[in-house]
């Protein structure tokens, strides 16, 4: 539910996990905008959920990706994710083969429950990976080594400093999440695309969704202003 600051008026009232959904695919969209050496992919995805499939559509829109594989350890789901794909006039394919599936896209996310590792392969030298499923210590999508290995190739990219005590994929690595870079900090400084493979962790953060409501609430007033 959305409130005005001053008066305490109900303006919105939001389904909250679209707005999660949307606000975390598009925090995954600005990385890859940012670091991904090859943006247009193709794309594998691995988890078909909400989040596999807000990824989809973010990637799709807004970096012009073409094609996708899908990996679930449900046969049902990522076929359903496929059909999503296809709708959108994607090549998809479902993945079978994680080491093929990484080996050709240059374009990784992961976004499972995060119960166990779903990704040990090392990527390509141009792979920008984004992991989003693990958000506490406790839960986990990448082996330690790939997490190891990720940081002596290339880079990692954190998407807020609450990394540091969230981050269950780095931190059960045993890596020092706090000297690592936030995602603003590579906006703000104009970072080029760093050499090597990038990993960007995803863990959330509150303020995005009040980002996502400011949003939502001027599309609104805008279609008032114009009777739409």
């Amino acid at each position: 539910v959305v409130f005005d600051v001053a008066s305490g008026q109900r303006r919105l009232i939001l389904d909250g996990p679209t707005v999660t959904a949307r606000r975390t695919a598009a925090v995954s969209l600005l990385a890859a905008r940012k670091l991904a050496a090859q943006p247009k992919g193709p794309l594998f995805i691995i988890g078909a959920g909400v989040q596999g499939s807000a990824h989809l559509h973010a990637f799709a829109q807004g970096l012009g990706t073409r094609e996708v594989w899908i990996n679930s350890r449900s046969a049902s789901s990522a076929q359903h994710l496929v059909e999503q794909a296809q709708k959108l006039a994607l090549e998809a394919y479902v993945a079978d083969d994680l080491a093929k599936a990484v080996r050709h896209c240059p374009l990784i996310v992961t976004c499972t429950t995060a119960q166990a590792v779903v990704l040990s392969e090392a990527p390509r030298p141009d792979a920008f990976v984004c992991a989003v499923g693990a958000f506490t210590p406790e839960m986990v999508e990448l082996a330690p080594e790939l997490c190891h290995d990720l940081k002596a190739r290339g880079k990692i990219v954190v998407d807020t400093e609450d990394a540091e005590h969230e981050a269950g994929d780095l931190l059960q690595a045993g890596l020092n999440v706090t000297a690592m870079p936030t995602l603003s900090t590579v906006i703000q400084q104009n970072w080029p695309r760093p050499a090597g493979p990038v990993l960007f962790k995803s863990c959330g953060w509150g303020g995005w969704d009040l980002a996502a409501t400011r949003l939502a609430l001027r599309q609104y007033l805008q279609q008032m202003a114009y009777g739409d």
